[in-house]
């Protein structure tokens, strides 16, 4: 999966957030997550390590961050959250996701999977594979006949329930 670098992408400031969210996702200064890391790469110094250590933060501007990085960003109550460069494109109900194919490509994403249980809705990516391109493509999907909601995967720290 190529993943844009900070030197050659730009991403959005701002995301939209999921309903539920309390805001959206604002981009944090000053951080970048480096993808596609092996699982035996240290972690020394990073700030957050997401998908088995396959993603990890670290302090530093996106504009000079090593290959396969891409912007870090926040919750208004300020939990960091890593993009994946996959969006869920949810359809109206009866609308299988199979026919909006030639829809979704022509507004730049190739669909990676449509769930059994769920035809009305698909992941999709950029159909360059980078995380910005998927970004800032959002509207773009959102504006296509027959879409519902779009939501791009961010991946999260988990946070332990007190009960």
């Amino acid at each position: 999966m190529p993943i844009r670098s900070g030197q050659d992408a730009a991403f959005p400031r701002r995301l939209a957030a999921p309903p539920g969210a309390g805001g959206p996702f604002e981009c944090v200064d000053g951080l970048y997550a480096l993808h596609d890391r092996p699982h035996s790469a240290p972690t020394e110094g990073a700030e957050l390590v997401l998908a088995g250590g396959r993603i990890a933060v670290f302090r530093g501007p996106l504009a000079t961050a090593p290959p396969r990085s891409c912007a870090v960003y926040a919750t208004p109550g300020g939990t960091l959250a890593v993009p994946t460069g996959r969006v869920l494109v949810r359809l109206q109900a009866g609308t299988p996701a199979e026919e909006k194919r030639a829809d979704l490509e022509s507004a730049g994403y190739r669909i990676e999977r449509i769930a059994g249980y769920a035809p009305h809705a698909a992941w999709v990516r950029s159909a360059d594979g980078t995380i910005a391109s998927a970004l800032n493509g959002l509207a773009r999907l959102s504006a296509l006949a027959g879409v519902e909601h779009v939501e791009p995967e961010m991946l999260m720290q988990k946070h332990s329930r007190k009960g």
